[in-house]
C-alpha cells in the first residue's frame, strides 16, 4: 500500500544550516507512517528490503531520472494474530523512541522489560498459591485483597523491580482477577500450540499482554471503523502512464464523483523548505560529519517532490499516505498548445482540498502563524490534514491525476529545456563485450536479455535492477561492481545483512531424469525441457560461500523473533547461499537521486485550495 523515499534527515542537522550529518531517513507511507509504537503490543513488521527499480528511466536519456523514488514499497507482515479493530504497532526501537523522542516525558512509561518483570512476578505469586492456571487463591475462589497487597509490597521491597513494573500490577483484587482471567482465557485458546517446556514463558507472556492492553484505548469495533475510518486502498501504485513520471496511483475500485480517493494526513510539517537544500560537501575525518562547501545549494532533497506546498510559501506538508503518488495533469493551454501532462481535453479527475471532517485540528491550525505551527511541531503535535476527492466518476484501473498548478508546470518545462545528461560514471561495471570473452561454457548461467546487454555497452551505467536480475553474472569476480556503486546483501533469518562472496561452494547439475528427452514427443514435459531446436532450458543450482555480517540484537519480539534493532557490534559467520538469496543495494550517493540537476519542486496546491495569507512568506514571480 505504500512506497518509500530515502532522504537526509533534516532533524539531524546541527545549528549550522549548511552542515549535513550522515544520518538519513526512509519515509514509508501508509502502514509504515500510520503505525504507532508500544513497548509490548508490537504486531507488525516490514520486509527488511523493499523492491528497488532504477531501470524505469535512463539517466543518460531521461530528464525525469532521479526525480522520483526508485523504492517501490515494502510488504508488512503480522507477527502474531491481530484481531479486527486492533491497532497496529510497529517497532520504533524502544531506546530511541522512549529516551530520545519522548525524553524526560517518557521516563515513567513502562519498557518491555517492565512488562516481563511484572508478569513474571504475577505468575510466580499465583504459582506459590498453587493455582496459577485459574488465577485464584483461597477456598472461596477469589483473590483476597491481602494477598494482592502482599505481592505489591514484595515488589516494592525488591531492588530488581522498577516502579514502572509495579504500576502495571492492578491495585484492586477485582481488577487483578479480571487481568488474570483474560490471560488465562487467551492461554487456553492457544495452549495446543505450546509445548510443556515453554508453558511458563507463554503464561508470563499472556499476563504481560493483558497488562499491555490495559494501557491503551479499547479496540475499535468494526462498525466504528466502517463509520469513521478512511480507506487507504482506494489507490494502488503502478508505473505511470505519463512519461518521465515514474510511479503513479491507480484506482483499486470504481469511485463516483465526490468520493474521497485518499485521505492526506500530514506526517511532516516543514515550515522552512530550505532545510531540504543539499550542498556540496567534504567529509570531516575528526567529527565524521559532512561539511558543506559554499553558500549556494547544489540540489534539494528528494523528499520535497513528495510534499505539498504553495509557490509563495516556505511551508511544505508531507503526507502520511500514498496520496503523493498521484501525478500531475492539467487542461491549461498556451499558444504552443496544451501544457498538461495527460489528456488535456479531460484534465485531472481529482482535486486536493483541506479536510476538517476526519481531522478536527485542521481548522484550528489553519488560523496559526508559521511560528505557532513551528512551536506545536516542536512539542510533538500534528495537524493540517488534506484529502483528495474525485471530480468525476473514476473506473477501476484508471490513473488518478490532480493539478499541481502553473508554478510546477513552469518549473518542469524549465528543467526539461535546460537538462543535460550526467557525465559517464567512472565506477561503472565491466562491459558486456569483455564478458563475452570469458567463454561459451558460461552461457548457461547467463540471464541477460538484449536490453540488459545494451545497458552495459561502452561501459555505460548499469542499473541496480539489472544486476539483481542477473545475479550469477555479476557475482563473478570479473564482473562484480565497484563497492562505491553497489553493496551486496544476503538474506538470512528474514533480514538482509551486508555480506561478501568468498567463492563457489557447490554446483548441482539439473535433473532431467523425469523428463521425456524425445524432442518429437507431444508431452508437456518435453516442450518444457526444450527451447527451439532442442536446447535444454534447465539451469544449474550454484551455492556460494559468503561471509555474513549479522547485527547483534538486543531486542526480542513477543513471538520470539529476533530483529535487527538496537545493536552493539556485529556477528560475522560463513554460510552457503544461492544467488536468489543475494541482492545488490545502491552504494552511498550513487543513485540517480544524488545526481546534480535532478528535478526538485514541491507538489503545488490548486487555486481552489485557500492557502492562508499569513503563510505566504516567499515572493513568487510569475513568468510572462
Amino acid at each position: 500500500l505504500g512506497f518509500n523515499v530515502e532522504s537526509d534527515d533534516p532533524s539531524a542537522r546541527d545549528d549550522h544550516p549548511r552542515t549535513n550529518t550522515e544520518a538519513s531517513m526512509k519515509v514509508n507511507n501508509n502502514v509504515g507512517s500510520l503505525n504507532n509504537f508500544h513497548p509490548y503490543l508490537l504486531n507488525v513488521i516490514s520486509e527488511d528490503a523493499d523492491a528497488y527499480r532504477d531501470d524505469i528511466l535512463n539517466r543518460r536519456d531521461d530528464p525525469g531520472a532521479g526525480a522520483f523514488s526508485y523504492r517501490m514499497g515494502e510488504k508488512w507482515f503480522a507477527t502474531r494474530d491481530v484481531e479486527a479493530g486492533e491497532e497496529f504497532f510497529n517497532d520504533y526501537s524502544e531506546g530511541w523512541f522512549v529516551n530520545v523522542v519522548l525524553g524526560e516525558g517518557g521516563r515513567d512509561i513502562p519498557r518491555r522489560g517492565d512488562y516481563v518483570d511484572a508478569a513474571t512476578a504475577v505468575h510466580e505469586f499465583l504459582s506459590s498459591l498453587g493455582d496459577a492456571r485459574d488465577g485464584v487463591a483461597g477456598d472461596t475462589g477469589s483473590l483476597q485483597q491481602e494477598g494482592l497487597n502482599e505481592l505489591r509490597s514484595e515488589m516494592e521491597e525488591e531492588d530488581a523491580f522498577h516502579e514502572r513494573a509495579l504500576s502495571l500490577v492492578p491495585q484492586s483484587a477485582s481488577a487483578f482477577e479480571s487481568l488474570v482471567s483474560e490471560a488465562r482465557e487467551r492461554f487456553e485458546k492457544e495452549e495446543d500450540y505450546f509445548d510443556e517446556a515453554h508453558e511458563r514463558r507463554d503464561k508470563v507472556h499472556q499476563y504481560a499482554m493483558a497488562m499491555a492492553r490495559r494501557t491503551i484505548t479499547l479496540k475499535r469495533t468494526v462498525e466504528w471503523i466502517e463509520t469513521n475510518g478512511r480507506c487507504l486502498d482506494n489507490i494502488v501504485p503502478g508505473i505511470s502512464t505519463i512519461p518521465q513520471a515514474g510511479q503513479g496511483a491507480f484506482a483499486n475500485r470504481a469511485m463516483k464523483e465526490g468520493d474521497i480517493v485518499v485521505p492526506v494526513p500530514t506526517m511532516l510539517v516543514i515550515t522552512d523548505k530550505s532545510t531540504l537544500d543539499v550542498y556540496d560537501h567534504i567529509l570531516d575525518d575528526e567529527t565524521s560529519t559532512l561539511i558543506a562547501i559554499g553558500d549556494r545549494p547544489v540540489s534539494k532533497q528528494l523528499l520535497l517532490n513528495y510534499c505539498f506546498g504553495h509557490e509563495e510559501s516556505a511551508l511544505v506538508l508531507c503526507p502520511a499516505t500514498n496520496a503523493n503518488l498521484i501525478n500531475h495533469c492539467s487542461s491549461r493551454r498556451t499558444e504552443d498548445g496544451p501544457v498538461g501532462q495527460c489528456r488535456p481535453n479531460l484534465g485531472p479527475n481529482a482535486v486536493l482540498r483541506w479536510s476538517t471532517e476526519f481531522d478536527p485540528e485542521t481548522s484550528e491550525w489553519l488560523d496559526l502563524s508559521l511560528d505557532e505551527i513551528d512551536e506545536r511541531v516542536g512539542e510533538g503535535r500534528r495537524g493540517l490534514s488534506l484529502e483528495i476527492a474525485a471530480t468525476r466518476d473514476i473506473a477501476r484501473g484508471d490513473e488518478i491525476f490532480i493539478d499541481y498548478g502553473r508554478a510546477w508546470e513552469e518549473k518542469w518545462r524549465d528543467h526539461v529545456d535546460a537538462w543535460k545528461p550526467p557525465p559517464m560514471s567512472s565506477s561503472s561495471t565491466r562491459s558486456g563485450k569483455e564478458n563475452e570473452e570469458e567463454g561459451a561454457e558460461k552461457k548457461e548461467e547467463e540471464e541477460d536479455d538484449d536490453d540488459d546487454k545494451k545497458e552495459e555497452e561502452d561501459g555505460a551505467f548499469v542499473p541496480i535492477s539489472t544486476m539483481n536480475r542477473n545475479m550469477s553474472h555479476y557475482l563473478r569476480p570479473t564482473n562484480f561492481p565497484d563497492r562505491d556503486r553497489a553493496r551486496l546483501g544476503c538474506y538470512h533469518e528474514r533480514f538482509w545483512h551486508p555480506c561478501e562472496v568468498l567463492g563457489i561452494a557447490h554446483v548441482t547439475e539439473p535433473d532431467y531424469s523425469s523428463i521425456d528427452l524425445n524432442p518429437s514427443s507431444s508431452s508437456s514435459s518435453s516442450s518444457a525441457a526444450f527451447n527451439g531446436g532442442g536446447r535444454r532450458r534447465g539451469r544449474r543450482t550454484v551455492l556460494y560461500d559468503v561471509i555474513v555480517r549479522r547485527f547483534k540484537s538486543s531486542g526480542l519480539w513477543e513471538n520470539g523473533y529476533k530483529f535487527d534493532g538496537d545493536s552493539e557490534g556485529v556477528d560475522n559467520f560463513e554460510i552457503s547461499l544461492p544467488a536468489q538469496r543475494m541482492r545488490f543495494f545502491p552504494g552511498a550517493y550513487s543513485s540517480d537521486q544524488h545526481l546534480i540537476g535532478t528535478f526538485r519542486h514541491e507538489i503545488g496546491v490548486p487555486d481552489s485550495l485557500i492557502w492562508p495569507e499569513r503563510w505566504k512568506n516567499v515572493p513568487y514571480v510569475k513568468k510572462g
